[in-house]
């Protein structure tokens, strides 16, 4: 149990690393915790996550975690921490001037305890991974939340985090400032739709690290895809884009496939779930000029047997693509 681990934490003072997730720890295990790594000022990461802490739990290990000035990750996500718990976090992040990844996803049914958890590490710290995923988004107050660590970004989640233009435009208005950021995760954010992807597809070439790029099941259409297929020509980084399941439909696909040659580092595109039909040939035709390319997805995209042929065709004259139909 927690309680019993938390007796022999207490002879670990050279601890650095403790890894608790999916431990099933409660409240009172938490609050045993918290005393025995009060005395291991030496610990730089902690990951908590899928434990059902609560507030009480998170509200014990705030307080018994204030000595730990070396933190430097910390996991709460899906911790049930409530209202009271993630304030109390935020009192505990004002003191973490080390921390660079901060764990907070699936806690957004107290969104707004959540954000000022985020915005009190804010002056301090210079976060590189954030992940606010499963967190729906209060706009105004998630722009100031990346804002302060836009400059030192490189990992930023927010699946399924409702977002919906307004929260677009606030994000692309951050991300004019992510220079550094290489990972970006919005899939399943459904209502994102056209105008919040043309939104950030007008700053993405802003990102020049970006290397990872997730844009699945956000109603992406045509002229969105198009828009996005331009910005990412300044992304020369690009390894990975995923945009499957959404409706870039043989326009979208037409705009994208002109544009992949751009993409030299790309290693990875996932389109399935597009009705992309007679554009598969364009694609097809493009694929000798993208030497990088090594997985290219394009299942239950509505392909007649001559398109599949066309493509498989092509694939052959590039020995290192795997072509996923």
């Amino acid at each position: 149990s927690a309680e019993v681990l938390a007796e022999g934490l207490g002879n670990c003072l050279d601890l650095s690393e403790l890894h608790l997730n999916s431990n099933n720890i409660k409240a009172p295990g938490a609050a045993s915790l918290a005393k025995a790594l009060a005395h291991c000022q030496g610990l730089s990461t902690l990951d908590l996550s899928y434990n059902e802490l609560g507030s009480q739990g998170a509200e014990s290990l705030a307080g018994g975690l204030r000595g730990c000035a070396r933190l430097a990750h910390l996991d709460f996500s899906n911790i049930h921490a409530g209202t009271r718990g993630l304030s109390a976090l935020g009192g505990l992040l004002e003191h973490c001037s080390a921390l660079l990844h901060l764990g907070l996803r699936g806690n957004g049914k107290h969104l707004d305890s959540q954000m000022h958890a985020v915005r009190a590490s804010g002056p301090r710290a210079h976060l590189r991974h954030l992940d606010l995923a499963r967190s729906p988004c209060a706009v105004a107050m998630f722009q100031q939340v990346v804002a302060d660590h836009a400059p030192t970004l490189v990992h930023l989640d927010l699946e399924r985090a409702s977002m919906q233009f307004s929260g677009a435009s606030a994000l692309a208005m951050a991300l004019e400032s992510c220079g550094k950021l290489e990972h970006l995760n919005l899939s399943h954010n459904d209502q994102l739709g056209d105008d919040g992807v043309r939104a950030l597809a007008a700053v993405i070439g802003d990102c020049t690290a970006l290397r990872e790029l997730y844009l699945g099941s956000c109603n992406v259409e045509p002229g969105g895809c198009a828009a996005l297929a331009e910005g990412l020509k300044q992304c020369i980084e690009l390894t990975t884009l995923n945009l499957q399941d959404n409706k870039i439909g043989p326009a979208g696909a037409f705009s994208l496939a002109l544009a992949l040659p751009n993409y030299a580092a790309l290693a990875n595109l996932n389109l399935s779930g597009n009705n992309i039909r007679s554009r598969a040939t364009t694609i097809a035709s493009v694929l000798t000029r993208c030497p990088a390319l090594v997985h290219l997805h394009l299942g239950n995209c509505k392909l007649q047997a001559a398109r599949r042929a066309q493509l498989l065709a092509a694939a052959v004259a590039c020995p290192k693509l795997s072509l996923h139909l």
